[in-house]
């Protein structure tokens, strides 16, 4: 007999990815880009930096309907994972951080070479854990998604 469990909501679906992210953020911050934080109150802040906007970009895939809503927050949450490891690959290379006029550079990547391959460190899987973890739910859980519609008066308020 199958327990009556409670299921993954969309919102819950979306705090979930912000958290993440946000989590992974921090451990970049701490571990890669080595930013050279003290005290509590510049924890505080780089723990609460990404949140806004990752609300603010996420929220936007909560008009979405039924499964669409995941597997857009999941592509959404890989995105901005992907530019989060992209930045983070960056600045190993160049000690310096991306921007949008070295995204339009696009052209001195040749001039890396293969050294960016020397970039990438052991520990570089735990970008993607969570995506993977998304993953595995949407495609062999889908019995513990509920695709109740979240009400479009509260998408505002997430946004805000």
């Amino acid at each position: 007999m199958e327990k009556n469990r409670k299921k993954i909501g969309i919102f819950t679906f979306f705090l979930l990815m912000v958290l993440t992210i946000s989590l992974k953020t921090y451990f970049a911050y701490y571990v890669d880009l080595s930013l050279g934080v003290k005290g509590l109150t510049q924890n505080l802040i780089l723990l609460m930096n990404p949140y806004s906007l990752l609300a603010l970009i996420l929220s936007v895939f909560l008009f979405f309907k039924g499964k669409k809503a995941f597997w857009f927050m999941l592509i959404g949450g890989f995105l901005l994972t992907f530019l989060l490891y992209a930045n983070v690959v960056y600045f190993r290379f160049f000690s310096d951080f991306l921007t949008f006029s070295t995204l339009n550079q696009v052209s001195n990547v040749d001039s890396m070479g293969g050294a960016v391959g020397a970039s990438f460190q052991w520990y570089d899987f735990v970008y993607f854990l969570d995506i993977i973890a998304y993953l595995f739910i949407l495609i062999f859980k889908q019995k513990w998604l509920s695709l109740n519609v979240f009400h479009k008066k509260f998408i505002p308020v997430v946004m805000a």
